[in-house]
This record gives structure tokens, C-alpha cells and sequence, in this order.
């Protein structure tokens, strides 16, 4: 399998900011859990070559629900999450958000 390259838009591409590219959108392809492991290697690969605490299979065009995040330190696969509840009482989380796929901006 080639190395991923991660989409990165960028504030002056006129395809993004005329909304012309599907950026945020449903994951069609459910692959068996079997399958979608051979993905995770090179995404975490992906990850670790942009110095990113987490990536995202759609951003290296792959319409997968797939994921890999650094939890407790170590970059962890999550394929197919589903949030089943949110808790109120556990907090909020205040801190730079950043991604790799828009380069220099963070929230």
C-alpha cells in the first residue's frame, strides 16, 4: 500500500471556499472490521510523519469511518465510533484544537 498524503485546504483555495469539495460529509463504505485493519498501519504512519496527535481516514481520501488518535500517549486506531452518551458532569475541555488537514489555523 502507497504512503498517504493528507488534504490540506488552504484559505486561498477557491474550491474550498465556494464549498466546490465534499468536506464534510457521511461515510458510505462499511468495510468488514477484518478489512479496514489494513488501513491502520499507514494511517497511523500518516500521523506520525505530520507530527499530529490524531488523522482521520477521510482526511487521506479514504471513505472509511476510521480514525487514529493518541489516547494515553499512544496513537490507538478507532473504526466504526459511535457516541453513546455524553456525560455533562464529566467536564469540558479547554485547549487548542488544531488539524492537520487546514494547516496554521486553530481554534
Amino acid at each position: 500500500m502507497s504512503e498517504f498524503v493528507i488534504r490540506q485546504y488552504l484559505p486561498e483555495d477557491e474550491a474550498f471556499i465556494k464549498q466546490e469539495v465534499p468536506v464534510w460529509k457521511k461515510c458510505e463504505n462499511i468495510l468488514p472490521t477484518r478489512d479496514a485493519w489494513k488501513y491502520v498501519r499507514p494511517l497511523l504512519e500518516a500521523a506520525k510523519r505530520a507530527n499530529g496527535f490524531g488523522l482521520s481516514a477521510n482526511q487521506v481520501d479514504l471513505d472509511i469511518p476510521l480514525f487514529v488518535s493518541t489516547i494515553e500517549g499512544k496513537l490507538q486506531p478507532c473504526y466504526r465510533p459511535t457516541v453513546v452518551c455524553h456525560d455533562p458532569r464529566a467536564g469540558t475541555y479547554a485547549g487548542k484544537e488544531m488539524c492537520l488537514s487546514f494547516p496554521g489555523a486553530a481554534i
